[in-house]
């Protein structure tokens, strides 16, 4: 593994690495995920290739376990990871890149079993149930007993596993990097936007999509009505050829009147997919619209797919009784 040679793309712009130790002697991982451009990673990098960078990390991790061993005088064959989910939004719920991300994750703990001692998620948003519910399938029985998740209060439980001085600064401890980088990233990889001339257009699947041809002048409405609170809808879509303009606006529930909430605009989707979604915080029908009424004399290819990710009960409980528990 360590002379596989590294693509580019994955090197600069993935996110994470191991930041310090925690007060047992354990590496902490620190996976930034908020930070990570899911979609330029999906789209310049092939899947064989990240595999292949997500198992040369645990390869690495392993190295500092056996370094670690002989510093402190006794086996250290486990590691404390991570998971920053501050700037969590419609990019990290993508579905491609999003099922693309958890299928290295389970990559990592099929080959690497009980590997990770304790998985902290800090920072989790309001969504986090709906983000829970699309990753549960993914997550071992194993590994859900391992997790503990907090919102903004994290810090109090961190500290009782990290010492300050070894925490990060950017979440609330005292190590910092060269020129002071709170980030602390000569360790921690920041990520960043992919740009597109790193893409690599044989990468892109719209087999789960929706196919019609929005004639010239002419329109296409979706309606997706939503009945509880906290639910998730998510688009993406792409044209031959020429742009489209969308937007999303609402019809309240016990009104007849709409309102904007995504203004409509054109986009430039004849090349990759945009992609995007919204929190529903009111109850309502919320309309979608594919507007080609601009065009006189073309009409466009469209290939659309749109989801409502609602909560479930049966998970709301079990996040429930790992939201807030006290770290082992």
């Amino acid at each position: 593994m360590e002379c596989w040679p590294q693509l580019k793309v994955i090197e600069k712009y993935m996110t994470g690495g191991i930041g310090c130790f925690d007060k047992e002697g354990l590496p902490v991982r620190f996976e930034r995920f908020g930070y990570l451009d899911v979609k330029g990673m999906f789209y310049s990098s092939k899947k064989v290739d990240l595999e292949m960078k997500k198992l040369y990390d645990q390869e690495v991790a392993l190295k500092v376990m056996r370094q670690q061993s002989e510093k402190l005088g006794k086996k250290i064959d486990r590691l404390t990871v991570i998971l920053d989910l501050d700037q969590i939004g419609s990019k990290q719920l993508w579905r491609p890149g999003l099922a693309l991300y958890l299928h290295l994750i389970k990559l990592l703990e099929d080959n690497y079993p009980e590997f990770v001692k304790r998985l902290i998620v800090i920072n989790a948003p309001k969504i986090f149930p709906i983000f829970f519910k699309i990753c549960r399938p993914l997550i071992s029985d194993d590994m859900n007993k391992k997790m503990r998740v907090y919102g903004t209060n994290f810090l109090p439980e961190v500290l009782k596993i990290i010492d300050e001085e070894e925490l990060p600064a950017f979440l609330g401890g005292k190590q910092v990097g060269p020129d002071n980088d709170i980030y602390c990233t000569h360790r921690i990889k920041a990520g960043g936007l992919v740009p597109e001339s790193y893409y690599l257009k044989d990468v892109i699947d719209t087999t789960e999509f929706e196919s019609t041809t929005i004639s010239a002048g002419c329109k296409l409405v979706l309606k997706v009505p939503i009945e509880q609170p906290n639910c998730v809808i998510r688009w993406e879509f792409l044209t031959e050829g020429k742009d489209i303009s969308f937007g999303v606006s609402l019809i309240p529930k016990g009104s007849e009147k709409q309102q904007v909430v995504v203004p409509a605009s054109r986009v430039q989707c004849h090349m990759v997919p945009e992609y995007g979604s919204l929190t529903c915080e009111q109850l309502g029908t919320y309309v979608i619209l594919f507007d080609n009424s601009y065009s006189w004399t073309k009409g466009k290819k469209l290939k659309y797919n749109i989801e409502a990710l609602i909560e479930d009960e049966e998970l709301l409980e079990e996040v429930e009784q790992i939201m807030n528990q006290k770290i082992e």
